[in-house]
This record gives structure tokens, sequence and C-alpha cells, in this order.
């Protein structure tokens, strides 16, 4: 996430001051609070946020609501700041929950022009008191007290949150963590639900995940959510823990692309010596897995474990929890993009690999040829590629030759009308090759490999860019049969924006050449295949 330093702040600043000064208004004394308006949520300055020192919060103490009565509490938390703020707050309600005693509310907190939306919620499991109470605070914070933070300056300008503050209010009243039919809310979601089989997961189990996916009307509350506000950048269910005693804890999804410095820099900058830290994934039907899988949105379970900072629900709680959490939410609302770019942008590793067995009745074999290099079956791969960047090869390939033979092998990757390396440039190149004279027996030669690579384009009949990039081991042998026994074949892709990410420089031949001077001849990349790609 890009920072931006007081400089910047000042000039985008001064150039609003400079627009306010050419107004045309008779009532010149209004342009001092206009100016305090601009200076206060032109920009994001990205700094920590401080939260002043909480109320106590903690239900049947004074500061806290008298008892577990969900309306009781939306009244007193929402109800109030809408009152206030109608043209930037409006509620719904989504229906009945799942015992059709209770309300479930949405709420919109949406500025007259907004950048992005945002997804946050509390209560999924109705014993986790303290998030559904910090999400309160957090809100009141952003209506009331906006003008005092720029970090929520930034947010009340510019971000429309969705707030759904309760999802489980049969459990909030019953101090339960399942709802009326004892469903774990977190569990009840399509994604990756058939694979919940342990008995946690079955009736009167902790984890009830339900009869279906989606049974509960409090889960199909947030499936609306979601699908109604799809073009969302980040959803945030928070919780509460009891498993460990860490201090920070985020759950996020497994094997789902995230922005994951939303989280980090928020445990980073809180950690003292003698922390505990969770930093955990999860790969289950939680509402998080669901959002990050479907709708390719930053989400987690961030997690807080009461009693770790004074009384719980108690004014020092509330402060620390409210710091963690409240971070945690304005860095999502930094976000510029869905996570599906980060499957454009990040760095990814493959394994190739293959090992013949005693009972191969059909092994992979190579003929000699003393003109002829041929692809190793199965060694070839596919990949789309998104940016530009350097792909590496390594591992080895084993073999056995049936007779003595000079052995040449090349780890190849071309893309098809690369200016450089395409398929003519690169198949017989020497670049990665390794030659050997061997004798008939069984052999292991390590394989390494560069490759710079453009992003894969559409191409048409006449128009002609890089295509996905092809990887093939190549051999050729002047004698006998090559067998293959195994291999390993790791493809690491780094993206790079380096004009010169990779080069090639060869001495072959120049040995008596001056050191430093002229002795290595740069072969890649070559300015004389330098040319148009296509219409420019």
């Amino acid at each position: 996430m890009t920072r931006f330093s007081e400089a910047n702040r000042k000039q985008m600043v001064d150039k609003k001051l400079g627009d306010l000064a050419n107004l045309k208004t008779k009532d010149k004394s209004s342009l001092p609070s206009a100016v305090n308006e601009i200076a206060n949520y032109s920009v994001d300055n990205f700094s920590f946020w401080t939260p002043p020192t909480q109320p106590n919060m903690k239900i049947g103490t004074t500061g806290g609501i008298a008892t577990k009565d969900p309306e009781l509490f939306i009244n007193t938390y929402y109800e109030n700041l809408r009152t206030a703020e109608p043209d930037y707050i409006t509620r719904s309600v989504m229906g009945k929950d799942q015992s059709n005693t209770y309300n479930v509310y949405q709420y919109v907190f949406a500025p007259k022009v907004y950048q992005k939306t945002m997804i946050f919620s509390a209560g999924t499991h109705g014993n986790e008191i303290t998030t559904m109470m910090v999400l309160a605070r957090f809100m009141h914070h952003l209506v009331n007290d906006w003008r005092d933070y720029p970090q929520l300056a930034y947010i009340r300008k510019n971000v429309r949150i969705i707030v759904l503050p309760l999802i489980n209010p049969w459990g909030f009243a019953n101090n339960k963590r399942q709802n009326s039919t004892l469903v774990d809310l977190n569990r009840n979601s399509d994604y990756m639900w058939s694979t919940l089989t342990s008995s946690s997961y079955q009736v009167g189990g902790t984890n009830y995940k339900g009869t279906a996916p989606f049974s509960e009307v409090e889960a199909q509350y947030v499936k609306t959510t979601l699908e109604t506000y799809n073009m969302a950048l980040a959803f945030q269910d928070l919780h509460c823990i009891v498993s460990n005693d860490a201090e920070r804890i985020v759950y996020t999804s497994r094997y789902l692309p995230q922005f994951h410095e939303v989280y980090h820099e928020v445990i980073d900058y809180l950690w003292q010596t003698g922390d505990r830290l969770v930093n955990g994934t999860s790969a289950t039907a939680a509402f998080h897995c669901y959002a990050a899988a479907k709708f390719a949105v930053t989400s987690a379970n961030p997690e807080w474990h009461d009693g770790k900072f004074g009384t719980v629900q108690g004014p020092e709680e509330m402060t620390a929890s409210l710091t963690y959490f409240g971070n945690i939410l304005i860095n999502c609302c930094r976000l510029k993009q869905k996570t599906s770019t980060l499957e454009n942008s990040e760095p990814w590793s493959k394994l190739y690999m293959y090992d013949k067995t005693a009972a191969t009745t059909a092994p992979i074999t190579v003929n000699s040829s003393t003109t002829t290099f041929y692809n190793i079956p199965h060694t070839i791969a596919d990949v789309i590629i998104k940016r530009l960047g350097i792909m590496k090869i390594s591992g080895y390939l084993k073999f056995t030759l049936s007779a003595p033979a000079t052995v040449n092998i090349n780890p190849f990757v071309y893309q098809s009308y690369h200016p450089d390396m395409s398929f003519t440039d690169g198949k017989d190149a020497s670049y990665n090759m390794i030659t050997l004279t061997l004798p008939a027996g069984t052999h292991i030669v390590p394989l390494n490999a560069r490759y710079h690579l453009f992003p894969s384009n559409y191409n048409t009949g006449s128009i002609n860019r890089t295509a996905e990039a092809k990887f093939r081991v190549r051999v050729k042998l002047d004698a006998g049969t090559l067998t293959a026994e195994s291999w390993r074949i790791y493809l690491d892709y780094t993206p790079s924006s380096r004009g010169y990410a990779y080069e090639i420089y060869d001495a072959t031949g120049n040995e008596a050449i001056t050191e430093n001077t002229t002795d290595y001849l740069k072969l890649y990349p070559d300015p004389t295949k330098f040319r148009e790609e296509g219409d420019e």
C-alpha cells in the first residue's frame, strides 16, 4: 500500500485551498471551516490510529447496556448514530433470525460520493460480545469524530461501509455460540462444507455445520449481503477466541489470495516482547473463506482473547481491542483492488515430478539422433504469464542409457513470438544446456535455467504477440536409448518490472581478452532483435 508523505499531503491540501480561494461566495467567513474540512479528509496520511480511551461496555454494569437484549443493543449503539446522521446512515431489516424471534439488521454508512465499499460484521457467534462492542465503537468514532482523525476522515468521505452489527441475535440473547438450532453459523457456508466430517461438525458438536450449506437464515443474510455488494474489496467478520492464549490473532483464508499486509502491519506495530501471536489460516466453511473464494475480497476472522488487557469489556480492554480491530478495518479501507489482482502480480512456484516404478509397462524413452533434439514425453507444461518477469527452472533428471553416449540436455522455455526467446531462438541454444559424455547405466543430471518472459497475450491471425510460456526438457543423444527413471522439475516465477530483469553474458572464446573490458559478449537482450510488436 502506497504511503503518502507529509509533503504529498501539504501539496494536495494547498491545491484544494487554491480552489477555495476562487470560490464566489458572499459568506467569506465560511471559508475557514471549509478549509478545515478539506485539510481533514483530502488525504489519508496512513499513520497508525490511536483511539481515545474507551468507556466501560460490560453488560449489566455502569456504562454498559442493562441486558443482552438484541434490540437494546441495536438501539443503544446504532440507532442513535442513524438518527443523528440520516443522510449518511440507512438501516434495513434483513428478516427474522432462525428462531423467528429477533430481527437481523444491516446498516449502510455511505458518503455522498464514495470510491469503494467494505463489509464489516460481528456477532456471528452470539457469545463473542467484545467484538460486537468494538465494531459499534469504531462506527461511533467514524460518525462523530472523523474530523479529529485523518484516518477516519478519509473513510468518512470516501468509503461506503456495510455493517452487520449482530448476525446471531438469538445467540447473543442466550449467551450461545450457535444459533437457535445449535448450528455454528461460521460453518454453514458452501465453501468446503462437505469436507467437515468430524464429530465436532455433526449434530451436537460445538461446530455443528447444519443440515445443508446456508440452511440457516442468518447465513443466508450474510450471503445476500456479499452478493448485493459484490464490488466490496474487504469482508471482515470480527470474533473472539478461547482456544489459545495469544494476544493478536488473525485467521485468513488458506490457499486463497489475500492482501495479508492489512493484518501483518497491525500485528507488527502492536507487538511487544513476550507477546504470543497467531497468524493462522483456515480452509473451512467459515464466512470469510466463502467471501474470499466467491467474491475475491480480502477477508478474515480477526480474533480477540478476552481478559488480556484488564476487565472484560472494561475501558482498558475496549481501548486495546479497538486499537487492534480498528486499525485492521482502517487498513481494509486503504485497499484499492480485489484479491484477484494478486493472481496476476505475485510470484508462484510449481513442482512437476515423475518416478518410474517396477510396474511401469510403458517407460518414457528417447532414441538417439546425431542432429535432432526431442522433447522428453510428459516434461511439458504450458503456463499463462500475466506479468513481465523471470522463470527459474531447477531440479534434476534421472535416466538410464542403454549405451555410452554424448547427451545434451536443455531445460527449455519459449514463448511464441517472443522477440528473443521464441522456439526458434532457444530450441538448440546453449544458454541453459548441459552436455555430458556418459557410459551406459543410470545417471542424475541437475536442471538449471532462467528465462525472461513477457505477459501472455491474445493473438489474431494477422497480429502476433507473445503467447503462453511453454516448458520442455529437450534431449539429444548420439547412441542408444535414454529411459527416464525420475525427475523433479521446479518452475519458479518472479514478476519484475525492471527493464533489464534478466541478462545473459558469454565469455566463450574470449579467455585472452583483458578481464572487465570486452571479455563478455551480451547475448540477451539482443538489440538486433528489437522490433515493433503488432499495431503500435
